[in-house]
């Protein structure tokens, strides 16, 4: 949320008229009252009610923590959980008629992964399909953004069908409700006139029984680009216990070597990221992370752990294993990397 309060984070009245003070790092309630229908909408906090201008949607009634940040004049209402941008990004972003938010920063992350050129008009127009699906605009927008570099209309039923395919391959969906069928599942990859049945090259089963749209991305390359992704879904059945995810390749296809591969996997109630980076046909970094996280006391015994296990074997070095949030990754393509480079663009 962006609230174009006055500078110094005081001066303003709630209801009563009386002073409302706010400052740097402060954590309040926000409770949305009304969607104004133009980028703005009616909340409540401090004892009174204010009309923001945000960066995405809210119902009314939705309630959220927020952190209060001082963005060069501006008051941001960050929701918690969130990535809290530095001024400079916030500065960068307006400056090139972009919104700063999580959306935004998405997008460049997944361009700046995948080597591609950083596109002022495919960011605006990845952003604006991305508002259609409430809830999953980070996953969305990222979706956008690889299709119009493929040359691909991003359209509502396309994404959409990343989108179904991402939620029930991970097993449940934003709002907590269990997998779909198979029958979703085969809906969702579904797609008239890709005969080509890619993922026969990586499974000795096939996960669903048609190729689909992720199998057509998955052989489909941009040709501006040398670097490519490939998306392979995974089931593993071990008695009663099923684990389910993506393994997912950055390839140089210049080089003909692998950039990293980043792992998702579910069991149960938790969650693990993982993020192997190569060198020279070797992993030469690790980072991890899980859902829930682990306590502070476990995390260096796992870190050498997963160390031990990556100096054996093939690699033969120590390799840096950090347990890390920039492991994590909600979408189908790049994990939480940064810094961005704030470059001029196009």
């Amino acid at each position: 949320m962006n609230v174009s309060f006055a500078p110094g984070m005081a001066g303003f009245y709630n209801s009563e008229n009386s002073p409302v003070t706010i400052a740097d790092g402060q954590k309040i309630r926000i409770t949305v009252l009304k969607n104004n229908g133009d980028g703005t909408s009616l909340v409540s906090f401090g004892g009174g009610k204010f009309n923001v201008k945000c960066q995405r949607n809210f119902e009314p009634g939705q309630t959220f923590e927020a952190k209060v940040v001082d963005a060069g004049g501006k008051i941001l209402l960050q929701p918690e959980g969130e990535k809290v941008f530095a001024s400079s990004f916030v500065r960068f972003m307006e400056a090139n008629g972009l919104v700063p938010d999580q959306i935004t920063a998405k997008v460049f992350e997944f361009m700046e992964q995948s080597g591609v050129r950083i596109d002022k008009k495919i960011l605006q127009k990845s952003r604006s399909v991305a508002l259609n699906f409430p809830g999953k605009e980070k996953a969305a927008a990222e979706i956008a953004c690889m299709l119009l570099e493929k040359g691909i209309e991003p359209t509502e039923e396309k994404v959409g069908q990343l989108l179904l395919y991402l939620d029930v391959t991970e097993g449940t969906d934003p709002n907590g409700k269990g997998a779909g069928s198979s029958e979703e599942r085969e809906s969702a990859t579904e797609e008239e006139g890709d005969d080509e049945d890619f993922l026969k090259g990586f499974y000795s089963v096939l996960p669903c029984k048609k190729s689909g749209i992720l199998a057509f991305l998955n052989h489909f390359k941009n040709p501006e680009s040398s670097k490519h992704w490939v998306v392979l879904p995974y089931e593993w059945q071990q008695k009663e216990n099923r684990a389910r995810g993506f393994i997912k390749l950055l390839l140089d296809t210049e080089l003909k070597t692998t950039e990293k591969i980043q792992i998702s996997c579910e069991i149960s109630c938790k969650k693990y990221y993982f993020v192997l980076y190569y060198g020279n046909s070797k992993v030469k970094e690790v980072r991890f992370c899980s859902l829930p996280p682990l306590l502070s006391s476990e995390i260096e015994n796992e870190e050498k752990r997963l160390g031990e296990l990556f100096c054996s074997g093939m690699n033969g070095n120590s390799v840096p294993v950090t347990y890390s949030d920039l492991a994590y990754s909600e979408g189908l393509y790049s994990s939480s990397e940064i810094p961005f480079s704030f470059e001029d663009i196009a």
